[in-house]
């Protein structure tokens, strides 16, 4: 009986974690971050249309006095569809991040040969296959798309 490689073991390992998508947080923490100190305020990156309570109860709080440039940009920050739609749009690029990271899913076989004979053992064979061109493809793929993010 054939034992799989531990090549291949290491190599199939090191591809596991590969496609994973960026987590949501290290995409908007330095954004959130850079805007903080340029305008003061930590945006939100809201999921749906409703904003927060906290940033409901500031917004309020801004427009119950004369409007100043400092405070509109900080509504505006608050309260900006294009700037939550370039939020999501930063989502989508993520996700081809993870896409591009992927590898097509290989091609496993296995075959069980028994002996004709009493005295003879069985054999099992397992392979695994997987597109080269595929493989060689990755690292344009992911350059690509890093760039794109």
């Amino acid at each position: 009986m054939r034992a799989p490689g531990v090549v291949a073991v290491a190599f199939v390992a090191t591809l596991l974690p590969a496609g994973c998508v960026p987590s949501r947080s290290s995409l908007f923490d330095p954004i959130a971050r850079s805007v903080q100190d340029r305008v003061g305020v930590r945006p939100e990156w809201r999921s749906g249309w409703s904003r927060s309570p906290a940033v409901e109860s500031r917004i309020r709080e801004l427009l119950a006095k004369p409007l100043a440039a400092d405070a509109a940009a900080v509504i505006a920050v608050l309260n900006s569809p294009e700037i939550q739609s370039a939020y999501a749009e930063l989502g989508v690029v993520a996700a081809s991040v993870a896409s591009a990271r992927t590898v097509s899913n290989p091609q496993l076989s296995a075959e069980l040969r028994l002996p004709l004979d009493s005295g003879g053992e069985q054999q099992l064979e397992l392979a695994a296959v997987q597109s080269v061109s595929d493989l060689l493809a990755i690292l344009p793929r992911v350059r690509a798309a890093d760039a794109n993010l």
